[in-house]
């Protein structure tokens, strides 16, 4: 059975990937995925000084302006989990 912590803290590494690779808006929306599954679960996902998934987050926030934000963590929260790793897989193959 997989953890459903790991999930979420999976889901933030992707997301944090997608914003290294320059894909702000596909990051917070995989975040947003995250963050609902998280909050459906029940889990709080503890950020640690050695995870620095959230950083990169935070950075694609920044580097967006807020109307893209909102629309991206608009998005995010309608994923189910499967198409938030979709999102991943898609753009992984559209550019590799």
């Amino acid at each position: 059975m997989a953890s459903v912590r790991g999930v979420g803290l999976a889901l933030i590494g992707i997301a944090a990937t997608e914003a290294v690779e320059g894909r702000p808006e596909q990051a917070l929306q995989i975040a947003a995925a995250a963050e609902v599954h998280a909050m459906q679960e029940g889990i709080v996902n503890v950020y640690s000084e050695q995870a620095l998934g959230r950083e990169f987050v935070d950075r694609a926030r920044t580097a967006l302006p807020e109307e893209a934000v909102t629309r991206a963590t608009k998005v995010g929260r309608e994923l189910t989990i499967k198409q938030a790793l979709g999102l991943a897989r898609h753009l992984d193959a559209a550019t590799g």
